[in-house]
């Protein structure tokens, strides 16, 4: 760790020029912009959340101090192009990043050609004039990384989704940016990293990506299974698979970096070993030079090994404190410290409100209702499911809310844990007056600041909701990029 924190502390920041695809609501965008130092104050949302309590402030802030601003690990971010094909998504993005190009073309339409001329144009230097005469700008000092983030569909790795791996049509964007686009490209990404649900890390398709990113010179590859609950202490459970992967470029002399470096990778836990599909390989058959995988089920391992990026996220979160007066605490401790007022719920409240016949048509099943109160230190994962309708409730979707009698879930709890409170009896339901989370409020559980992220007044409860259940934990990613710029680092 020693070593790591040295490379990210002394490393020149680099300027991230950023391709997004499955945009989605940006989260990636979001995440990356919390680690700069120059966040466009231009992409700040028209209109804010109302409550400002875990509101982030711009990394620019004036009134940070230089020694501060140095703790940011990217100096610039430039999103070269989004790509995402769901209307309701870009619009969400257009809304807080106006200025960001967004292409809703499918994937698979798109050539490689295309994406030899916008990496061509994107790392072009700038043109400038001064005193008569036109030249390059140029700073010796700054790194231009060129970095593919990605969420692909995740609906063929799930069982709600029927599991069909790389034979759903859905996975097809995917593969083509795997066999057809990154191999062919005349400068590839320098770092890729990908996210999905649990259960990637056992797929076919996931195979294929490996298989691809060593075909195509990437010698720096770490998997993780991590969630926002047990690595960050946030108070929402979303499990997810990230990679994060580095290319070694021959000229790779951009950085004095310290040989202990490779030695801190060396000493590095290895973590538990995961029971893997049949048509899915182990970490040995790829020939990475440095390949780790945190499948296991100890939290503790992960949280060792990303200690520095953690450590890195913290300083981050304090300086956020210090130069934002209106923050009451951030990140959560609770479910809590993200709910809406009644005020600031406004009308809205009564959409949220779960009908009694629900609650009995259910429990009269036997389904365990996800109960949570404002005390509950997590949360379930949210899915798109919990966008549906007033009427219906899509199991496992994600947690209700109890507004009233939370004396009540003491008593009636299934569950081991405390905190998680699983309950059929539709009667003790009914007295619990149970609601949804506020898309506000998913958003704050799914790590979204409230200063860079809102979206439009006019927005549908039921859609805002469906758009966050498809979305990324922005904190964890932060974490994950971290951790991306540090193998980026030791591979160069």
């Amino acid at each position: 760790n020693t070593s790591s924190r040295f490379l990210l502390q002394t490393m020149p920041p680099p300027h991230i020029h950023l391709f997004e695809f499955y945009s989605g609501l940006g989260g990636w965008h979001q995440a990356f912009s919390l680690l700069c130092q120059q966040n466009q104050s231009k992409d700040t949302p028209k209109e804010h959340n109302t409550n400002k309590r875990h509101s982030l402030p711009q990394p620019n802030d004036k009134e940070c101090h230089n020694e501060e601003d140095r703790l940011a690990p990217i100096t610039k971010l430039s999103v070269v192009k989004a790509f995402d094909i769901n209307v309701h998504a870009n619009k969400a993005y257009k809304h807080n990043h106006p200025h960001v190009r967004i292409d809703s073309t499918n994937i698979e339409h798109l050539k490689v050609a295309y994406f030899d001329g916008l990496i061509r144009k994107a790392l072009r230097p700038q043109m400038s004039s001064s005193g008569g005469e036109i030249h390059l700008e140029h700073d010796k000092t700054e790194d231009n990384l060129l970095v593919w983030s990605l969420s692909p569909p995740c609906q063929p790795f799930t069982k709600g989704g029927r599991q069909q791996d790389i034979n759903d049509t859905r996975s097809n964007s995917f593969a083509h940016l795997l066999k057809n686009i990154l191999p062919n490209l005349e400068t590839k990404p320098d770092i890729v990293m990908v996210e999905n649900v649990k259960n990637f890390e056992l797929s076919q398709m996931r195979h294929l990506l490996l298989s691809t990113l060593k075909q195509c010179g990437y010698t720096f590859v770490e998997e993780f299974l991590a969630c926002p609950h047990t690595l960050l202490r946030w108070p929402n459970e979303r499990k997810r698979y990230y990679l994060v992967a580095c290319l070694k470029r021959p000229d790779s002399s951009r950085h004095d970096i310290d040989k202990s470096s490779h030695e801190d990778l060396a000493k590095a836990p290895h973590s538990k070993s995961c029971p893997f599909s049949e048509n899915s390989s182990t970490s040995e058959g790829y020939g990475f030079s440095h390949h780790k995988q945190f499948f296991g089920s100890d939290p503790a391992e992960l949280r060792r090994h990303l200690n520095t990026e953690r450590d890195t996220h913290q300083l981050l979160m304090e300086k956020t404190l210090r130069t934002n007066k209106s923050l009451h605490t951030f990140p959560p401790k609770s479910i809590g410290d993200v709910l809406l007022s009644e005020e600031h719920l406004g009308e809205d409240i009564s959409s949220l409100l779960v009908p009694c016949e629900v609650l009995q048509r259910l429990g009269e099943r036997g389904y365990n209702f996800d109960v949570v109160h404002s005390s509950s230190v997590s949360s379930a994962c949210f899915t798109k499911g919990y966008g549906c309708p007033a009427n219906k409730f899509v199991k496992g979707s994600g947690s209700l809310l109890a507004t009233s009698n939370v004396h009540l879930l003491c008593a009636t709890t299934s569950d081991t844990d405390d905190d998680k409170r699983y309950i059929s009896d539709w009667k003790t339901l009914r007295k619990l007056t149970l609601r949804r989370f506020h898309s506000v409020e998913i958003a704050r559980l799914l790590g979204f600041p409230d200063d860079s992220f809102a979206f439009t007044t006019n927005s549908n409860q039921q859609q805002c909701s469906k758009l966050l259940g498809n979305s990324i934990h922005v904190q964890v990613v932060a974490i994950m990029i971290l951790r991306g710029l540090f193998l980026y680092a030791t591979a160069t």
